[in-house]
């Protein structure tokens, strides 16, 4: 779908306050990517030195009521860790009221090539172990960078050197389970409980909170791979990103290259990853509580490109596998996803 012309000028008059002159907003169309965000591609024509260029940008639209804090997230974090030198898309512009769009987005360059998931789908299975290598090393760089230079628009906090790795994980989930009575995750709760002290405090890091190889681009020009969707970066322990990113590894590329992700992350990162099955159940089954909540009638799903039914045709990506996960770990069946 085609940008209206109203948003097309919107946009002519902000990109004019940066490059000068009279930008021309052309090649509109909407992408559709990822669940919680709307994606509008267009290219900007303009005038620089006296040779006319062209920017190929994205529009990155945060609908529902967190949208505010999305985009002023995703914008500020693009920048910080883009100075600390994890590869991102290069970020303009953040507009949060009285947009064009009915909600909150920021303007970003378009990067051309291919995502990870597409480049290891293709790939010869003597080029998978390396490009699942490759992966890890964004990630190690995000984890090494210090907490003081994030900058984060919500209640988190975190000193240099140790914050809980259940802020926010147990405390929602434990939320969201009495909100709703969802009295099927009692037992996972209790589980996570009755192990919480043998695992302790962990270090403190920057958490990307959803690094997978839909969210990685290998650049078209140079190979180079390039990091997106941050608006849910924040601070916690390392090995909540890891069991996601794992998860989705070997759901990708094969379930052997689960191994091959964490085994590298470890060879790169010099840290352990003891206790990682906790860490996997904490974070996979806080993202079970959120399906479980979407798929209740009483409930409207805060985002509009989500719906019930989508979540149910996706059912083995985002719902299977993070099941079956869980349920190996804890042995703990979920009546509502065995019935699925």
């Amino acid at each position: 779908m085609a940008m209206t012309n109203q948003q097309a000028r919107y946009l002519e008059q902000l990109l004019a306050t940066k490059s000068g002159g009279k930008p021309r907003v052309y090649d509109q169309g909407e992408i559709t990517t990822g669940w919680e965000t709307r994606i509008h591609a267009f290219a900007v024509g303009y005038f620089a030195n006296g040779e006319e260029r062209r920017d190929e940008l994205i529009v990155r639209v945060f609908p529902g009521f967190r949208g505010v804090v999305q985009a002023r997230n995703e914008f500020d974090i693009m920048n910080q860790v883009a100075r600390w030198g994890v590869p991102t898309p290069r970020v303009d512009f953040v507009v949060t009221e009285e947009t064009p769009f009915g909600d909150p987005f920021i303007v970003m360059e378009r990067v051309s090539g291919e995502s990870m998931a597409d480049v290891l789908r293709a790939a010869p299975e003597s080029d998978v172990h390396r490009l699942v290598g490759a992966m890890v090393d964004p990630l190690v760089r995000l984890h090494e960078m210090p907490t003081k230079l994030l900058t984060l628009r919500s209640e988190a906090t975190a000193d240099d050197d140790q914050i809980s790795f259940v802020r926010p994980e147990q405390p929602d989930m434990r939320v969201a389970v009495d909100r709703y009575e969802l009295r099927y995750f009692e037992p996972l709760l209790q589980w996570l409980d009755s192990r919480r002290e043998e695992v302790g405090p962990g270090n403190a890091c920057v958490l990307h909170h959803d690094y997978h190889p839909h969210n990685i681009v290998v650049r078209e020009d140079d190979g180079q791979l390039v990091v997106l969707d941050w608006s849910f970066a924040d601070i916690g322990d390392f090995r909540l990103d890891l069991a996601w990113s794992a998860l989705l590894v070997g759901v990708t590329a094969g379930e052997s290259y689960r191994d091959v992700f964490i085994q590298r992350y470890q060879a790169v990162s010099g840290l352990g990853v003891e206790n990682f099955s906790y860490f996997e159940v904490l974070k996979l089954g806080a993202r079970l509580i959120t399906i479980a909540l979407w798929l209740e009638e009483s409930v409207v799903i805060p985002v509009s490109k989500i719906t019930k039914q989508g979540i149910r045709r996706e059912y083995r990506v985002h719902v299977l596998n993070v099941y079956n996960r869980v349920k190996e770990i804890t042995q703990l069946p979920i009546p509502l996803f065995e019935r699925l």
